[in-house]
């Protein structure tokens, strides 16, 4: 049975918020956001075990005052309650799901739906989160491959789909062993670093602000400040700011009249055709042919 979680719209952002009950205890919720934060309701009462998958975007958790994040094809194993305060999206952007299992009355083997799957989500619990409460598996070709085709699924079979799917993954976690690396955690000082160069940057889009110019601002390395915006972003500083520039700029593009060399203009471009590409680049298409299917 599918339900909305959540649908919110405004000027500066979306959030669609899909939730299936696929089973007894066995939750999946659907994100597509278009923000940087979102609240996440608080889960009290029973125990339980959270997958989340990122498709697209980076999603960042808070623990203990050390930072995670997920990338594209990254997949985490956890127990939400260790996590503070709310989701944070670093790029402003986030397509993913989240498996919720409620380990009081879930299944306690799988098996109960199809012979040989003989998995028991405490025990899977335990081999993952037992030790920090975190685990993630950096972008995986075995579980990439279980959710090839979900966003072409059509709405009336993702229920049936999701089915299928949570039993696969259950199983493909099941035959996996935990690695015996480190976690990889940012500290606060890492992360608000890169957050306020970010934050710095996206004020003054019109500019040309180089590396050496943001690390002599924040009296910092440049190689400082690369490793932790790389950390916080999985991007480089030119990356980032390219990206962000051509979305406001898309954004004009789609929404008024300003010619195409203001726009570029506004956004630090003296030059049309370095604009063009640079669009065409995050974007796909040309500036001209954006706009042109926009209002179409």
């Amino acid at each position: 049975m599918m339900s909305l979680a959540g649908n919110v719209n405004n000027e500066d952002s979306s959030a669609i918020i899909s939730s299936y009950k696929l089973f007894q205890g066995i939750e999946l919720i659907c994100y597509d956001m278009k923000q940087k934060q979102y609240i996440e309701p608080e889960t009290n009462g029973p125990k339980h075990l959270y997958i989340d998958y990122c498709f697209d975007g980076r999603i960042e958790y808070k623990d203990s005052g050390k930072f995670h994040y997920l990338s594209d094809g990254d997949l985490a194993l956890s127990q939400r309650d260790i996590f503070e305060g709310s989701r944070y999206y670093p790029l402003g952007h986030f397509k993913g799901i989240s498996i919720k299992l409620d380990l009081n009355s879930a299944p306690s083997d799988m098996s109960v739906f199809f012979d040989g799957i003989n998995v028991k989500p405490e025990e899977l619990c335990n081999k993952f989160c037992k030790e920090k409460g975190f685990y993630v598996i950096r972008e995986n070709q075995g579980v990439k491959s279980i959710f090839a085709g979900y966003r072409n699924i059509p709405k009336g079979m993702r229920e049936g789909f999701f089915r299928l799917k949570v039993l696969e993954l259950m199983l493909f976690l099941n035959n996996t062993e935990p690695q015996k690396t480190m976690i990889e955690a940012n500290p606060i000082g890492r992360v608000r670093l890169a957050k306020d160069a970010g934050t710095y940057m996206s004020e003054r889009m019109d500019q040309k602000i180089t590396v050496n110019e943001l690390a002599a601002h924040f009296h910092v390395s440049q190689t400082q400040l690369k490793n932790c915006f790389k950390a916080v972003y999985g991007m480089s500083v030119h990356a980032y700011i390219r990206e962000q520039k051509m979305k406001a700029a898309a954004v004009m593009l789609k929404e008024t009249d300003v010619p195409v060399l203001e726009i570029a203009g506004k956004y630090g471009f003296d030059n049309g055709s370095k604009f063009a590409k640079a669009f065409k680049d995050v974007m796909g298409t040309t500036p001209k042919v954006y706009r042109n299917i926009k209002n179409a």
